[in-house]
């Protein structure tokens, strides 16, 4: 064998083991892993306590921190049993962030465990869960708790915990002494911190920036509105038209029963049914003949307006000449998952006739599975890079395969088949997030499946996060958004899946009808 041909194959070798190498995640070796997932994903909770005796730590924190995602009440007290006992620190971890998910403060008292805990990371994280959890006033523990300058993680959990128990309304920071003592903590070498301070202590009331009613003019014309809206090129600039405008009944109307995109029909019936539903007894702007043609309309952001006001109706004890049955039949023809929003908003109506209140439920709960996909999991890189092109630039973002697998190869298999080219960007909310991948365009679509929520890692939101939309646990579908900035009040609550590595500076100048021109594999 000559030296030129030892040469190539010892280069391609290097190829193969090059590739081999990267195209691992944590999952590809590991069969026992693949199994403790597969019972987080099905909620089984007894198979997954079973792991909690198992030699490998790694495995035992893979089956406890399941539990942030499974949230199952009958996992709290085998839970805390095993951290009382537990010697390895990332499996404790595991622990505190699981029952910082859950409604855990009955079973699992944080105040007493926070004192026997000696690692001083954990020690943080301890308390968030305890922030989270914790039925009684918190005031005097943080004016009192150790703080440990030094260790930035420790910090971080220590503003953090003080974000969530101010949220939960178990901390005044305005109390004397315990602004006293946030006054006297140097917040500002950390960015997330800063923004955490910011809005602890922002004002609770924000200058808006509406446009003056002034400068608005009643619209009547109706073949004036519609040619006019024939001149913008897509259906968000002429929603922008539309909210600059103010308009008669005759032409909200007009729009609402029009063949205009659903955004537009939305918004006519949105104004329309604001600008009467307060009037007291029976409404004769809003009678059945009106809310059953939109009923029936087969248009779910539609269905879904019209429920809600049902719903405020009945909640208002005003009176309404409707029929839980005829919602009830209106339900009954939703394609379900697809349609399981307007299935909750319909479901919150029926409800308000008897006084009730919803209470959320998973739709998988009704049987509905879609099954992780271990074999296209298994080669995904832990690395893998997706490039967004979009009309004002390129976002480059990073899958986070080894700790939201499913959601991963969902949105993956999603790219791979083109689904998301030419889709647009529906929302945007400045300083928070942009949202995008709707197939209808207005924020109320997804396709006949859904997901289930994946928390069981330590992800935070902060700028350049990639998460999931949903509408409540394990209701994720094709929508994406991308967090400006940091938002511990998503953080648990939904799913991320990637993070921006490159184009932040395009995300940030993304609006409302901004287009995905393409989105494909790096």
């Amino acid at each position: 064998m000559n030296t030129t041909t030892t040469k190539v194959l010892i280069s391609i070798l290097v190829l193969i083991t090059s590739y081999s190498t990267y195209a691992q995640n944590r999952f590809t070796r590991d069969e026992t892993l693949r199994k403790i997932y597969t019972f987080q994903y099905n909620q089984n909770t007894d198979s997954l306590i079973t792991y909690f005796n198992d030699q490998n730590p790694v495995h035992r924190e893979a089956a406890c921190l399941a539990f942030a995602s499974v949230q199952d009440s009958n996992a709290i007290i085998p839970l805390f049993n095993l951290l009382v006992s537990e010697k390895e620190v990332l499996v404790r971890k595991a622990i505190l962030y699981s029952l910082g998910q859950m409604n855990a403060w009955q079973s699992f008292n944080g105040l007493q465990y926070f004192s026997l805990e000696k690692d001083i990371e954990t020690k943080g994280l301890c308390l968030e869960t305890i922030a989270k959890t914790s039925k009684n006033d918190l005031n005097d523990f943080f004016v009192n708790v150790e703080l440990f300058p030094e260790n930035a993680v420790y910090m971080t959990s220590y503003w953090r915990a003080l974000y969530f128990a101010n949220r939960r309304k178990k901390i005044n920071v305005w109390q004397e002494t315990l602004n006293q003592r946030l006054n006297q903590i140097d917040f500002t070498k950390d960015a997330r911190t800063v923004y955490i301070y910011s809005q602890l202590f922002k004002d609770d009331l924000e200058v808006g920036s509406e446009k003056e009613v002034q400068k608005k003019y009643e619209s009547k014309n109706c073949s004036f509105i519609d040619a006019k809206l024939k001149t913008f090129y897509s259906p968000y600039q002429q929603l922008d038209f539309l909210k600059d405008s103010l308009f008669s009944d005759e032409a909200l109307l007009h729009l609402a029963y029009s063949t205009h995109h659903s955004l537009i029909r939305y918004f006519a019936l949105d104004v329309y049914i604001k600008k009467h539903w307060q009037m007291i007894g029976w409404n004769e702007k809003i009678n059945k003949g009106f809310m059953m043609y939109f009923l029936r309309s087969g248009d779910i952001a539609l269905i879904s307006r019209i429920a809600e006001y049902v719903k405020e109706q009945n909640f208002a004890i005003r009176p309404i000449v409707i029929h839980k049955e005829d919602l009830l039949t209106i339900q009954n023809n939703l394609l379900l998952p697809r349609d399981f929003e307007t299935w909750i908003d319909l479901e919150k109506a029926v409800l308000s006739f008897d006084g009730k209140k919803y209470q959320y439920q998973s739709y998988f709960s009704k049987g509905y599975q879609n099954p992780i996909d271990w074999d296209f999991i298994m080669k995904v890189p832990q690395n893998q890079q997706v490039k967004i092109t979009t009309n004002k630039g390129e976002i480059i973002m990073e899958c986070k395969v080894n700790e939201a697998p499913a959601s991963v190869a969902n949105f993956l298999k999603l790219v791979d088949s083109g689904y998301y080219n030419g889709k647009y960007f529906h929302r945007m909310v400045p300083s928070f997030v942009v949202q995008g991948g709707c197939p209808r365009g207005d924020g109320w679509g997804s396709l006949n499946w859904n997901q289930r929520s994946e928390f069981s890692n330590y992800l935070t939101y902060q700028p350049g996060s990639v998460g999931l939309a949903s509408v409540g646990k394990d209701s994720e579908g094709v929508q994406f958004f991308i967090t400006h900035t940091y938002t511990q009040n998503l953080d648990g609550r939904y799913t991320i899946f990637a993070e921006v590595v490159q184009g932040m500076n395009i995300v940030n100048q993304l609006v409302v009808g901004d287009v995905i021109l393409k989105v494909e594999r790096v």
